[in-house]
């Protein structure tokens, strides 16, 4: 009985070795893994608005990731998204093992190359724009551009008498008002009935928006539409494109031409 019970102590003592030792290959292998972990980039400049993917290599682990300035960047599954310009860290964190990526932030670059004068408004415009229309009469002017085969902008400028308006007009309600106002313009241009107001503010300016879509001569189109006050005029940029939608890029470059008429 007591050799058994000696046996019986040995093959403990080597289940308890054995034990350890897996234990101690589990955590080699899982350190190695961890040392193994890299980011596919170290350094990211996006601008601001952009995205980009970025991966943990070297490892099948779920990593856990971070932004130290979600103003600036934030990243859901290794995805870095640009908010603000300046700069910040991102991290994924695999097991004990942080990786970093530093991420800067820039101004979005402009897609504009030139200026178009529009009665007494100046707006930013493409060199590549065709011409189509013009028109002019008692202070309100406009200009109308083909971007390609499928879309055009229309720019237009409308001069506010000395005086009419003062700064403390410019509010939400009276940006909402004309909204409203162009809502049957529209309708009855382009057979809409669909238009949504809103409006939006950037850069401490307030802009009134408009969208929706219509028929021009039997075809369909889809518009945006922006436009802001000054004490001096009223300004307005419409993107237009056939079909049922607004591209996300012409929707941009007509409210950057308004953000930048002047």
């Amino acid at each position: 009985m007591a050799e058994r019970g000696f046996k019986m102590k040995k093959v403990g003592a080597f289940l308890l070795t054995l034990a350890l030792a897996l234990c101690a290959c589990l955590f080699t292998v899982d350190t190695a893994v961890e040392a193994a972990a890299k980011l596919s980039t170290k350094k990211v400049t996006l601008e601001v608005g952009a995205s980009k993917k970025i991966k943990v290599k070297g490892t099948k682990k779920k990593a856990t990731w971070a932004s130290d300035n979600t103003k600036v960047a934030t990243v859901k599954s290794g995805k870095i998204t640009a908010k603000a310009e300046g700069s910040c860290t991102v991290t994924a964190k695999v097991g004990s093992k942080t990786l970093k990526c530093s991420v800067k932030v820039v101004a979005k670059s402009s897609p504009f190359n030139t200026t178009v004068k529009v009665g007494s408004v100046t707006f930013p415009a493409v060199k590549s724009w065709t011409a189509m229309e013009t028109a002019g009469a008692s202070g309100v002017d406009m200009a109308q551009y083909n971007i390609d085969n499928t879309s055009f902008i229309l720019l237009e400028s409308v001069d506010i008498p000395a005086g009419a308006i003062k700064a403390s007009d410019i509010n939400k309600d009276n940006i909402s008002l004309i909204g409203e106002m162009f809502v049957d313009a529209i309708a009855t241009t382009v057979s809409s009935s669909d238009v949504k107001i809103s409006v939006v503010t950037d850069g401490g300016v307030l802009y009134g928006k408009a969208v929706g879509t219509g028929k021009s001569n039997g075809v369909s189109v889809a518009y945006v539409m922006y436009y802001k006050i000054t004490t001096s005029n009223f300004i307005v940029t419409a993107g237009m494109q056939l079909g049922t939608k607004v591209s996300s890029d012409l929707a941009d470059i007509t409210f950057e031409a308004c953000k930048q008429a002047k």
